[in-house]
């Protein structure tokens, strides 16, 4: 993926993690950060919402950096294929890394 896309997906990160970490909804089936643990319970829901949220807001930002960089010196005219690989490397792990935290949160409060 090019580093603008990337960048872009970045901001689209931040704007989901910062509506799923301040906005409360209701437990759905359309909406918000699913899983068995995650729909057990109001507040279960609540928690892996704001957690995922967080995280995923986090992994933006960071998409975002790498991405403008990444986009900088492609049209500094240094095209280093590296950057490609980083930038996608940091949009998986990013993601792999919330949905990980996450889990873990909800199992260290809600499955003792």
């Amino acid at each position: 993926m090019p580093p603008v896309v990337l960048t872009v997906i970045g901001f689209l990160w931040i704007v989901l993690g910062l509506f799923a970490y301040y906005v409360r909804i209701k437990r759905n089936f359309f909406w918000g950060y699913r899983t068995a643990r995650a729909m057990a319970s109001e507040e279960a829901w609540v928690c892996a919402n704001r957690t995922f949220g967080k995280f995923l807001g986090i992994a933006g930002a960071v998409n975002v950096l790498l991405g403008v960089g990444g986009t900088l010196t492609v049209y500094a005219q240094q095209n280093h294929p590296a950057i490609y690989g980083i930038n996608f490397l940091v949009f998986i792990v990013g993601t792999i890394l919330s949905i990980y935290l996450t889990e873990r949160c909800l199992f260290q409060k809600y499955d003792k």
